[in-house]
């Protein structure tokens, strides 16, 4: 199915590493502050869509190296399960979809006023 590819292009399954961001809070005891977590869902999402575009956009630029590999040919840009286009309209949709998160009430403002 198309959807498990377009999961296994954006690596959702690195995104538990993005939990990183929660640390200052938790150690700071401020995790269960209501402010705190309405900036930490978002930023959460907001890292976690960058990063998955920086993820497809490595795999467009290395996708001829790739194919090589023994096991990165299994990506689904290198065994050709995705598109070029595709990656591209998914790269495309992650960063409209962090910067609009990011510019977007409640969260805009509280990193700049915190």
């Amino acid at each position: 199915m198309k959807i498990t590819e377009y999961l296994k292009l954006i690596r959702v399954k690195h995104w538990i590493k993005n939990f990183i961001i929660v640390i200052p809070a938790f150690f700071g005891a401020t995790m269960l502050n209501a402010k705190i977590i309405s900036s930490l869902i978002p930023g959460f999402f907001i890292f976690s869509f960058y990063s998955s575009a920086i993820y497809v956009m490595n795999d467009m630029i290395d996708v001829e190296h790739d194919r090589k590999h023994p096991e990165k040919c299994k990506r689904p840009l290198a065994s050709g399960s995705v598109t070029k286009i595709e990656a591209c309209a998914i790269v495309f949709v992650l960063l409209s979809c962090a910067v609009l998160l990011s510019v977007t009430p409640p969260y805009f403002g509280q990193a700049i006023s915190a």
